[in-house]
Protein backbone atom coordinates (compact mmCIF):
# COMPACT_ATOMS: atom_id res chain seq x y z
CA UNK A 1 0.00 0.00 0.00
CA UNK A 2 1.19 3.63 -0.52
CA UNK A 3 1.29 6.22 1.93
CA UNK A 4 -0.19 8.57 -0.29
CA UNK A 5 -3.04 6.62 -0.91
CA UNK A 6 -4.01 6.29 3.29
CA UNK A 7 -5.16 9.82 4.62
CA UNK A 8 -4.92 8.96 8.20
CA UNK A 9 -1.08 8.00 7.68
CA UNK A 10 -0.92 10.64 5.64
CA UNK A 11 -1.54 13.16 7.96
CA UNK A 12 0.41 11.29 10.71
CA UNK A 13 4.25 11.49 8.34
CA UNK A 14 3.02 15.24 7.80
CA UNK A 15 2.78 16.12 11.35
CA UNK A 16 5.35 13.86 12.98
CA UNK A 17 7.83 15.67 9.79
CA UNK A 18 6.59 19.19 10.49
CA UNK A 19 6.96 18.81 14.18
CA UNK A 20 10.94 17.65 13.54
CA UNK A 21 11.47 20.71 11.25
CA UNK A 22 9.80 22.69 13.48
CA UNK A 23 11.95 21.68 16.46
CA UNK A 24 14.91 22.66 14.70
CA UNK A 25 14.31 25.83 13.68
CA UNK A 26 13.09 26.94 16.64
CA UNK A 27 15.92 26.29 18.57
CA UNK A 28 18.09 26.99 15.68
CA UNK A 29 16.83 30.67 16.05
CA UNK A 30 15.39 31.20 19.61
CA UNK A 31 16.90 28.26 21.78
CA UNK A 32 13.49 26.49 22.53
CA UNK A 33 11.91 23.57 20.92
CA UNK A 34 8.65 23.09 19.52
CA UNK A 35 7.28 21.32 22.83
CA UNK A 36 7.81 24.61 24.43
CA UNK A 37 6.59 26.55 21.98
CA UNK A 38 3.10 24.44 22.30
CA UNK A 39 2.77 25.37 25.85
CA UNK A 40 3.45 29.39 25.08
CA UNK A 41 0.96 28.78 22.07
CA UNK A 42 -1.42 27.53 24.79
CA UNK A 43 -0.75 30.04 27.50
CA UNK A 44 -1.20 32.76 24.70
CA UNK A 45 -4.95 31.27 24.31
CA UNK A 46 -5.46 30.63 28.32
CA UNK A 47 -3.45 33.08 29.98
CA UNK A 48 -3.27 31.60 34.34
CA UNK A 49 -3.95 28.22 33.23
CA UNK A 50 -3.01 25.42 35.26
CA UNK A 51 -0.65 22.68 33.98
CA UNK A 52 -3.66 20.37 33.75
CA UNK A 53 -5.76 22.15 31.56
CA UNK A 54 -2.56 22.96 29.61
CA UNK A 55 -2.26 19.73 28.65
CA UNK A 56 -5.84 19.29 28.16
CA UNK A 57 -5.95 21.80 25.33
CA UNK A 58 -2.76 20.24 23.64
CA UNK A 59 -3.93 16.84 24.66
CA UNK A 60 -0.72 15.50 26.40
CA UNK A 61 -0.31 13.87 29.62
CA UNK A 62 0.61 16.69 32.76
CA UNK A 63 4.37 14.60 33.01
CA UNK A 64 4.83 15.51 29.68
CA UNK A 65 4.73 18.83 30.17
CA UNK A 66 6.11 19.63 33.26
CA UNK A 67 9.65 19.67 32.47
CA UNK A 68 8.79 22.43 29.25
CA UNK A 69 7.13 24.27 32.14
CA UNK A 70 10.09 24.24 34.51
CA UNK A 71 12.75 25.26 31.15
CA UNK A 72 10.29 28.13 30.40
CA UNK A 73 9.98 29.20 33.74
CA UNK A 74 13.92 29.60 34.24
CA UNK A 75 14.44 31.53 30.65
CA UNK A 76 11.62 33.31 32.08
CA UNK A 77 9.09 32.99 29.38
CA UNK A 78 6.72 32.13 31.62
CA UNK A 79 5.58 32.89 35.15
CA UNK A 80 3.84 31.11 38.09
CA UNK A 81 1.87 32.35 40.97
CA UNK A 82 0.07 30.01 43.39
CA UNK A 83 -3.52 30.14 42.93
CA UNK A 84 -5.41 31.44 46.21
CA UNK A 85 -7.92 29.02 46.62
CA UNK A 86 -5.16 26.28 46.81
CA UNK A 87 -1.59 27.17 47.41
CA UNK A 88 -0.79 23.44 45.36
CA UNK A 89 -2.30 24.65 42.41
CA UNK A 90 -0.19 27.23 39.84
CA UNK A 91 -1.38 29.69 37.55
CA UNK A 92 0.89 29.88 34.39
CA UNK A 93 1.50 33.08 32.25
CA UNK A 94 3.90 34.39 29.69
CA UNK A 95 5.87 37.01 30.52
CA UNK A 96 6.73 39.95 28.38
CA UNK A 97 9.86 37.95 27.01
CA UNK A 98 7.50 35.12 26.10
CA UNK A 99 5.08 36.76 24.72
CA UNK A 100 7.68 38.45 22.23
CA UNK A 101 9.33 35.08 21.89
CA UNK A 102 6.08 33.81 20.67
CA UNK A 103 5.46 36.24 18.23
CA UNK A 104 8.83 35.83 16.82
CA UNK A 105 9.13 32.21 16.93
CA UNK A 106 5.41 32.03 14.57
CA UNK A 107 6.52 34.61 12.23
CA UNK A 108 9.55 32.65 11.83
CA UNK A 109 7.89 29.01 10.91
CA UNK A 110 5.02 31.00 8.80
CA UNK A 111 8.35 31.96 6.69
CA UNK A 112 10.03 28.62 7.00
CA UNK A 113 6.70 26.91 5.82
CA UNK A 114 5.90 29.30 3.27
CA UNK A 115 7.47 27.63 0.36
CA UNK A 116 6.24 24.48 1.10
CA UNK A 117 2.72 25.43 1.48
CA UNK A 118 2.91 27.95 -1.75
CA UNK A 119 2.66 24.88 -3.78
CA UNK A 120 -1.11 24.92 -3.35
CA UNK A 121 -3.11 28.40 -4.11
CA UNK A 122 -4.42 30.75 -1.60
CA UNK A 123 -7.79 29.00 -2.67
CA UNK A 124 -6.54 25.41 -1.57
CA UNK A 125 -4.79 26.69 1.14
CA UNK A 126 -8.09 28.14 2.75
CA UNK A 127 -9.75 25.17 1.54
CA UNK A 128 -7.48 22.67 3.32
CA UNK A 129 -7.65 24.90 6.14
CA UNK A 130 -11.34 24.15 6.91
CA UNK A 131 -11.17 20.59 5.97
CA UNK A 132 -8.26 19.82 8.42
CA UNK A 133 -10.28 22.35 11.22
CA UNK A 134 -13.41 19.76 10.70
CA UNK A 135 -10.81 17.12 10.68
CA UNK A 136 -9.79 18.69 14.14
CA UNK A 137 -12.90 19.48 15.13
CA UNK A 138 -14.30 15.58 15.17
CA UNK A 139 -11.50 14.06 16.45
CA UNK A 140 -11.78 16.44 19.41
CA UNK A 141 -15.33 15.10 20.18
CA UNK A 142 -14.42 11.79 19.21
CA UNK A 143 -11.26 12.23 22.03
CA UNK A 144 -14.06 13.30 24.64
CA UNK A 145 -16.10 10.30 23.70
CA UNK A 146 -12.96 7.84 24.21
CA UNK A 147 -12.37 9.84 27.34
CA UNK A 148 -15.66 9.44 29.09
CA UNK A 149 -15.73 5.45 28.62
CA UNK A 150 -12.59 5.17 30.44
CA UNK A 151 -13.16 6.75 33.26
Amino acid sequence: MDIKSNPGFLLHKIGSMMERSSDQVLFKEFGVGYSQFKIMFALSHHSGAQQKEIAEFLGQTEASISRQIKLLKQAHFVSMELGSDDKKKHHISLTGKGQQLLRDALAKLNLHYEPILSILSEHDQQQMTRQLAMIHDKLLTTCEIIQKREK
